[in-house]
Formats: structure tokens, C-alpha cells, sequence
């Protein structure tokens, strides 16, 4: 009989632990998880210190709960060089729930990369583990340097062509706002100032 009292209260104590995990731990739910290879131009916003470069890109167009709900990133390559890199959330008015992380270009760190989003909120925690490649043969894109802009601040014309021998696949277009971009962490949140995104044809040039 005082074997049969131990083992119940034995799987009680299972069971209840089981059932706080469910209650506390954030299930984490991932949208458009990514990696990219960027070239920034020289820009006036701070991007890359505002100077011109190449980057591989990673990170993820919605995790939820964001950052502010306690959720972090984490980037593993995977390889014999096991590199490890965070993912910082970096909010704008329209991605507010955007995770994404900046490295400077190296052939060998082209991946794949293995994604993990982590949500430690309560007394308990879950993650997402997303694995992200390149497509076979990517390359970085030849930059466009024939950016004209006229019209008005209301309603603004922009015209590009297209570099020579370039191939082009799609066009995005983003508009950010200076006065919402903080590019420093000490200075709180990290948020690009993204207010406008539009995504465009291969065919469109203006």
C-alpha cells in the first residue's frame, strides 16, 4: 500500500509539471523566415554606418510574441565552423513583429543557417527551429545606381533602369522615415523607420 501512495504522487508531480509547461510556455509562430544576400548603397539613414557593402541576411518577417513579448533569435550555421550569431527583433510601423541580423559577406558563411526563436516568458519556455538556404547559384545582385525621383513629397515619382546584364527577378520598394530610425540598441529598441513596403514585377521600372 506505501508503494502504491508513492508511485501516484509520483505521477501527479509528472502530470502537474506537464500541465504548467502547457500553461505557461508562449507557443512561438514564424512567418516568412529568410536568408538573403544585401548590398547597401551609401545612404544618409545609417544603415551599414551609412557607408556601401555587402551582407548575408538572415531572419524571419513575423515572429510572434515579438521581442517585446519576450521572444529572442538565435542564427547557427550549419558547419564545421559552428558560428552562432543573434537575431535582434527591429520594429517599424510595418513590421512590427521583424527579426533580422546584418553579417558582412564571406563565401563560407553562405549557409545554410539554422534558425531558433526562443520565448522564455513564464516558467517555461518553447522554440522554433526553421533551417533556411539560398537557392542553388545565388548571387549577389548587381546594384542600381540610376535612381530618379521627382513629383512632390505627397506624391512622388521614382524611375530606375535596369543595370546591364542584370537579371532581375522582383523589385522592392521601401520607404523609411529618419525621425523613427534607431539604428543604436543603448537608445532602446532597434527600428528600422520601415512605413512603406511594395513589392513590384520584374518588368516595372518606375
Amino acid at each position: 500500500m506505501q508503494m502504491n501512495i508513492r508511485r501516484m504522487a509520483c505521477v501527479w508531480a509528472l502530470f502537474g509539471t506537464a500541465v504548467a509547461w502547457q500553461t505557461n510556455a508562449n507557443p512561438i509562430t514564424v512567418t516568412g523566415p529568410f536568408l538573403q544576400l544585401n548590398h547597401f548603397g551609401v545612404n544618409s539613414l545609417g544603415f551599414n554606418g551609412g557607408n556601401a557593402g555587402d551582407f548575408i541576411r538572415f531572419g524571419a518577417d513575423s515572429v510572434l510574441p515579438n521581442g517585446s513579448g519576450g521572444t529572442t533569435g538565435l542564427a547557427t550555421l550549419v558547419s564545421n565552423l559552428a558560428i552562432t550569431r543573434t537575431i535582434p527583433p527591429v520594429v517599424s510601423p510595418v513590421t512590427p513583429n521583424f527579426f533580422q541580423r546584418n553579417i558582412l559577406y564571406d563565401n563560407a558563411l553562405l549557409g545554410p543557417w539554422n534558425l531558433t526563436f526562443t520565448n522564455n516568458v513564464g516558467t517555461a519556455f518553447t522554440t522554433a527551429n526553421i533551417p533556411v538556404s539560398l537557392p542553388t547559384g545565388a548571387t549577389l545582385g548587381t546594384p542600381i545606381n540610376s535612381i530618379t525621383l521627382s513629383g512632390t513629397s505627397a506624391n512622388p515619382h521614382f524611375a530606375w533602369t535596369v543595370p546591364l546584364g542584370a537579371q532581375v527577378n522582383a523589385y522592392r520598394i521601401n520607404i523609411f522615415d529618419k525621425a523613427l530610425i534607431n539604428n543604436n540598441p543603448a537608445n532602446g529598441p532597434l527600428n528600422s523607420g520601415n512605413v512603406a513596403s511594395l513589392n513590384l514585377s520584374p518588368s516595372t521600372t518606375s
